[in-house]
Protein backbone atom coordinates (compact mmCIF):
# COMPACT_ATOMS: atom_id res chain seq x y z
CA UNK A 1 0.00 0.00 0.00
CA UNK A 2 1.48 3.45 -1.20
CA UNK A 3 1.88 5.60 1.86
CA UNK A 4 0.17 9.04 1.43
CA UNK A 5 3.48 10.76 2.94
CA UNK A 6 5.17 9.53 0.13
CA UNK A 7 2.67 11.47 -2.36
CA UNK A 8 2.28 14.14 -1.18
CA UNK A 9 5.22 16.12 1.81
CA UNK A 10 3.75 17.33 4.97
CA UNK A 11 3.99 21.39 4.02
CA UNK A 12 5.95 23.78 6.43
CA UNK A 13 2.78 25.25 7.08
CA UNK A 14 0.20 23.05 9.17
CA UNK A 15 -2.25 21.22 6.14
CA UNK A 16 -5.73 19.86 7.35
CA UNK A 17 -6.52 16.63 7.25
CA UNK A 18 -8.97 17.16 4.29
CA UNK A 19 -6.56 19.46 1.98
CA UNK A 20 -3.96 16.78 2.42
CA UNK A 21 -6.18 14.01 0.95
CA UNK A 22 -7.45 16.13 -1.50
CA UNK A 23 -3.61 16.97 -2.97
CA UNK A 24 -3.05 13.07 -2.61
CA UNK A 25 -5.87 11.85 -4.76
CA UNK A 26 -5.00 14.85 -7.45
CA UNK A 27 -1.54 13.30 -7.96
CA UNK A 28 -3.39 9.73 -8.03
CA UNK A 29 -5.29 11.41 -10.48
CA UNK A 30 -2.73 12.85 -12.86
CA UNK A 31 0.60 10.62 -12.81
CA UNK A 32 2.83 13.92 -14.39
CA UNK A 33 2.52 15.38 -10.47
CA UNK A 34 4.63 12.46 -8.70
CA UNK A 35 7.88 13.92 -7.43
CA UNK A 36 6.73 16.99 -6.82
CA UNK A 37 4.50 16.68 -3.56
CA UNK A 38 6.57 19.96 -2.50
CA UNK A 39 6.11 22.17 -5.58
CA UNK A 40 2.42 20.79 -5.00
CA UNK A 41 1.75 21.58 -1.69
CA UNK A 42 4.14 24.84 -1.93
CA UNK A 43 1.46 25.97 -4.76
CA UNK A 44 -1.78 25.20 -3.22
CA UNK A 45 -0.41 27.01 0.35
CA UNK A 46 -0.83 29.73 -1.60
CA UNK A 47 -4.32 29.63 -1.85
CA UNK A 48 -6.25 31.57 0.90
CA UNK A 49 -10.00 30.65 0.51
CA UNK A 50 -12.20 28.59 -1.61
CA UNK A 51 -11.85 30.08 -4.69
CA UNK A 52 -8.28 30.15 -5.47
CA UNK A 53 -8.26 26.57 -4.28
CA UNK A 54 -11.09 25.29 -6.64
CA UNK A 55 -9.06 27.19 -9.42
CA UNK A 56 -5.99 25.85 -9.07
CA UNK A 57 -7.58 21.96 -8.80
CA UNK A 58 -9.31 23.00 -11.68
CA UNK A 59 -6.31 23.99 -13.85
CA UNK A 60 -4.65 21.18 -13.22
CA UNK A 61 -7.11 19.35 -14.06
CA UNK A 62 -6.94 20.64 -17.31
CA UNK A 63 -3.30 20.99 -17.78
CA UNK A 64 -1.72 19.42 -20.98
CA UNK A 65 1.70 17.43 -19.72
CA UNK A 66 3.01 15.58 -22.21
CA UNK A 67 5.44 12.42 -20.95
CA UNK A 68 7.56 10.71 -22.88
CA UNK A 69 4.61 8.59 -24.93
CA UNK A 70 2.76 11.51 -25.30
CA UNK A 71 5.57 13.36 -27.38
CA UNK A 72 6.65 10.27 -29.50
CA UNK A 73 2.95 9.95 -30.21
CA UNK A 74 3.22 13.52 -31.34
CA UNK A 75 6.65 12.51 -33.13
CA UNK A 76 4.66 10.13 -35.51
CA UNK A 77 1.77 12.21 -36.10
CA UNK A 78 4.12 15.03 -37.54
CA UNK A 79 5.76 12.47 -39.72
CA UNK A 80 2.24 11.21 -40.75
CA UNK A 81 1.18 14.59 -41.75
CA UNK A 82 4.28 15.68 -43.59
CA UNK A 83 4.56 12.12 -45.81
CA UNK A 84 0.85 10.95 -45.90
CA UNK A 85 -1.30 14.25 -46.04
CA UNK A 86 0.95 16.73 -47.40
CA UNK A 87 2.82 14.22 -49.38
CA UNK A 88 6.28 15.78 -48.94
CA UNK A 89 9.48 13.40 -49.92
CA UNK A 90 12.84 13.43 -48.53
CA UNK A 91 14.21 14.96 -52.26
CA UNK A 92 11.95 17.95 -52.00
CA UNK A 93 11.84 18.77 -47.93
CA UNK A 94 13.73 20.07 -45.44
CA UNK A 95 12.31 20.13 -42.09
CA UNK A 96 13.70 23.54 -39.98
CA UNK A 97 13.59 23.98 -36.05
CA UNK A 98 12.73 27.54 -35.59
CA UNK A 99 15.34 28.51 -33.56
CA UNK A 100 16.97 31.62 -34.25
CA UNK A 101 19.91 31.49 -31.36
CA UNK A 102 22.99 29.23 -30.87
CA UNK A 103 21.61 27.86 -27.18
CA UNK A 104 19.42 24.79 -27.90
CA UNK A 105 15.36 25.14 -27.89
CA UNK A 106 12.35 23.01 -28.11
CA UNK A 107 12.35 23.51 -31.40
CA UNK A 108 15.41 21.88 -31.77
CA UNK A 109 14.43 18.74 -29.52
CA UNK A 110 11.54 17.84 -31.31
CA UNK A 111 13.29 17.77 -34.45
CA UNK A 112 15.63 15.13 -33.01
CA UNK A 113 12.25 13.48 -32.04
CA UNK A 114 10.67 13.60 -35.47
CA UNK A 115 13.84 12.28 -37.06
CA UNK A 116 14.00 8.47 -36.85
CA UNK A 117 9.94 8.74 -37.51
CA UNK A 118 10.52 9.06 -41.26
CA UNK A 119 12.42 6.16 -41.46
CA UNK A 120 9.71 3.58 -42.88
CA UNK A 121 8.66 6.77 -45.37
CA UNK A 122 11.56 6.54 -47.65
CA UNK A 123 14.97 7.83 -48.14
CA UNK A 124 15.16 10.90 -45.26
CA UNK A 125 18.72 11.63 -44.29
CA UNK A 126 19.87 13.91 -41.95
CA UNK A 127 20.42 16.71 -43.87
CA UNK A 128 16.34 16.92 -44.64
CA UNK A 129 16.64 18.36 -41.55
CA UNK A 130 18.02 21.86 -39.81
CA UNK A 131 18.52 22.91 -36.93
CA UNK A 132 18.30 26.93 -37.16
CA UNK A 133 16.88 29.20 -39.10
CA UNK A 134 19.87 30.77 -40.49
CA UNK A 135 21.58 27.96 -41.82
CA UNK A 136 18.28 27.41 -43.74
CA UNK A 137 18.10 30.45 -45.52
CA UNK A 138 21.30 29.03 -47.75
CA UNK A 139 19.67 25.94 -48.64
CA UNK A 140 16.41 27.77 -50.35
CA UNK A 141 17.69 26.65 -53.85
CA UNK A 142 17.81 22.71 -52.78
CA UNK A 143 14.38 22.19 -52.03
CA UNK A 144 11.03 23.60 -53.43
CA UNK A 145 8.74 22.46 -49.39
CA UNK A 146 9.94 24.32 -46.32
CA UNK A 147 8.64 22.79 -42.97
CA UNK A 148 9.22 25.35 -40.16
CA UNK A 149 9.17 22.72 -36.83
CA UNK A 150 8.41 24.04 -33.39
CA UNK A 151 7.57 22.84 -30.05
CA UNK A 152 4.48 25.20 -29.18
CA UNK A 153 2.76 27.99 -30.13
CA UNK A 154 1.29 30.97 -28.19
CA UNK A 155 0.39 33.88 -29.29
CA UNK A 156 1.43 32.60 -33.00
CA UNK A 157 3.62 36.46 -33.24
CA UNK A 158 6.95 34.22 -32.98
CA UNK A 159 5.55 31.98 -35.92
CA UNK A 160 4.65 34.64 -37.74
CA UNK A 161 7.97 36.42 -37.62
CA UNK A 162 10.05 33.29 -38.72
CA UNK A 163 7.10 32.86 -41.51
CA UNK A 164 7.52 36.26 -42.92
CA UNK A 165 11.67 36.65 -42.29
CA UNK A 166 11.69 33.06 -44.95
CA UNK A 167 9.35 34.76 -47.13
CA UNK A 168 11.83 38.13 -47.38
CA UNK A 169 14.22 35.27 -48.26
CA UNK A 170 12.69 33.51 -50.93
CA UNK A 171 11.45 36.62 -52.44
CA UNK A 172 14.82 37.80 -52.35
CA UNK A 173 15.88 35.22 -54.04
CA UNK A 174 13.29 34.62 -57.03
CA UNK A 175 12.07 31.97 -55.54
CA UNK A 176 8.59 32.10 -55.18
CA UNK A 177 7.15 30.21 -57.45
CA UNK A 178 9.43 27.48 -56.44
CA UNK A 179 8.64 27.17 -52.50
CA UNK A 180 6.03 26.58 -50.06
CA UNK A 181 6.07 26.51 -46.56
CA UNK A 182 4.77 25.01 -44.13
CA UNK A 183 4.52 25.40 -40.32
CA UNK A 184 4.49 22.42 -37.41
CA UNK A 185 3.93 22.41 -34.05
CA UNK A 186 3.42 19.97 -31.44
CA UNK A 187 0.62 22.15 -29.85
CA UNK A 188 -0.75 25.33 -29.65
CA UNK A 189 -3.23 27.77 -28.46
CA UNK A 190 -6.55 27.85 -30.41
CA UNK A 191 -6.85 31.56 -30.21
CA UNK A 192 -3.34 31.73 -32.31
CA UNK A 193 -5.67 30.18 -35.74
CA UNK A 194 -6.51 34.19 -36.37
CA UNK A 195 -2.93 34.89 -36.89
CA UNK A 196 -1.58 31.67 -38.73
CA UNK A 197 -4.36 31.83 -40.97
CA UNK A 198 -3.44 35.50 -42.19
CA UNK A 199 0.24 33.77 -43.35
CA UNK A 200 -1.60 32.04 -45.86
CA UNK A 201 0.15 28.36 -45.02
CA UNK A 202 -0.21 25.19 -44.54
CA UNK A 203 -0.13 24.52 -40.75
CA UNK A 204 -0.65 21.06 -38.42
CA UNK A 205 -0.63 20.86 -34.54
CA UNK A 206 -1.73 17.43 -32.70
CA UNK A 207 -2.69 19.45 -29.77
CA UNK A 208 -5.22 22.25 -29.44
CA UNK A 209 -5.56 24.44 -26.74
CA UNK A 210 -8.02 26.56 -24.94
CA UNK A 211 -7.39 29.41 -22.46
CA UNK A 212 -7.56 28.19 -18.90
CA UNK A 213 -9.66 30.61 -17.71
CA UNK A 214 -11.51 32.67 -20.45
CA UNK A 215 -12.60 29.87 -22.60
CA UNK A 216 -13.18 27.52 -20.04
CA UNK A 217 -15.87 29.07 -17.47
CA UNK A 218 -18.58 32.24 -18.04
CA UNK A 219 -20.83 34.05 -16.47
CA UNK A 220 -19.96 34.52 -12.34
CA UNK A 221 -17.79 31.96 -12.30
CA UNK A 222 -15.23 33.87 -14.77
CA UNK A 223 -15.45 36.44 -12.90
CA UNK A 224 -14.57 34.88 -9.96
CA UNK A 225 -11.19 32.90 -11.47
CA UNK A 226 -10.32 36.42 -12.93
CA UNK A 227 -10.56 37.38 -9.71
CA UNK A 228 -8.65 34.75 -7.70
CA UNK A 229 -5.98 34.61 -10.62
CA UNK A 230 -5.12 38.27 -9.64
CA UNK A 231 -5.34 37.41 -6.53
CA UNK A 232 -2.52 34.52 -6.42
CA UNK A 233 -0.54 36.73 -8.72
CA UNK A 234 -0.12 39.08 -6.42
CA UNK A 235 1.78 36.96 -3.96
CA UNK A 236 4.71 36.75 -6.57
CA UNK A 237 7.38 39.06 -6.90
CA UNK A 238 6.55 41.39 -9.83
CA UNK A 239 10.17 41.40 -11.12
CA UNK A 240 13.17 38.18 -11.49
CA UNK A 241 16.27 38.73 -13.51
CA UNK A 242 14.86 42.09 -14.55
CA UNK A 243 12.05 40.44 -16.60
CA UNK A 244 8.65 41.52 -15.45
CA UNK A 245 5.65 38.75 -14.39
CA UNK A 246 3.97 37.48 -17.35
CA UNK A 247 0.55 38.00 -15.59
CA UNK A 248 -1.69 35.26 -16.77
CA UNK A 249 1.21 33.95 -18.89
CA UNK A 250 2.70 35.76 -22.00
CA UNK A 251 0.33 38.54 -24.01
CA UNK A 252 -1.95 36.91 -21.20
CA UNK A 253 -2.39 33.44 -23.32
CA UNK A 254 -3.40 31.85 -20.09
CA UNK A 255 -1.73 28.70 -21.69
CA UNK A 256 -1.59 25.12 -19.55
CA UNK A 257 0.91 23.10 -21.23
CA UNK A 258 4.03 21.24 -20.68
CA UNK A 259 6.34 18.78 -22.17
CA UNK A 260 8.41 16.42 -19.85
CA UNK A 261 12.08 17.66 -19.69
CA UNK A 262 11.50 21.09 -21.59
CA UNK A 263 11.55 24.69 -20.72
CA UNK A 264 7.75 25.50 -19.78
CA UNK A 265 6.20 28.25 -22.31
CA UNK A 266 6.50 31.64 -20.29
CA UNK A 267 2.40 31.62 -21.94
CA UNK A 268 1.85 29.43 -18.78
CA UNK A 269 -0.20 30.73 -15.94
CA UNK A 270 2.70 32.18 -13.85
CA UNK A 271 1.56 30.46 -10.82
CA UNK A 272 2.80 27.03 -12.12
CA UNK A 273 6.71 28.53 -12.74
CA UNK A 274 7.64 31.74 -11.39
CA UNK A 275 10.61 31.07 -9.16
CA UNK A 276 9.82 33.87 -6.74
CA UNK A 277 7.52 34.98 -3.93
CA UNK A 278 6.79 38.77 -2.53
CA UNK A 279 10.48 39.72 -1.00
CA UNK A 280 12.43 37.62 -3.04
CA UNK A 281 11.28 34.33 -1.76
CA UNK A 282 12.56 31.17 -3.28
CA UNK A 283 9.67 29.02 -3.87
CA UNK A 284 9.40 25.39 -5.33
CA UNK A 285 7.41 25.18 -8.64
CA UNK A 286 5.27 22.38 -11.10
CA UNK A 287 7.71 23.84 -13.60
CA UNK A 288 11.05 25.22 -14.66
CA UNK A 289 12.05 27.81 -16.59
CA UNK A 290 15.07 29.67 -17.24
CA UNK A 291 14.48 33.36 -17.43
Amino acid sequence: MVDQEEIIARSSRHMPEEDFTFLVNLTLKHSWLEGLSEALAELWNLCENDSEYELVSNLIDQYKYLNEKGLTEASFDTAKQICETWQLDSENTLIVATSDKSEADGSQFFIQSIKNKFAEYGDWQENNFCSRVGDAYNRLEEKPNIVLVDDFIGTGNTMKRRVNAFKQQINKRNLNDFTTLYVISIAAMEFSKVTLDKLDINYYCPIWLKKGITESFSGEELEIFNQAMINLEAKLEKKYHGKDLPSFGYKKSESLFAIMSFNVPNNVFPIFWWPEKKNNKRRKTLFRRLI
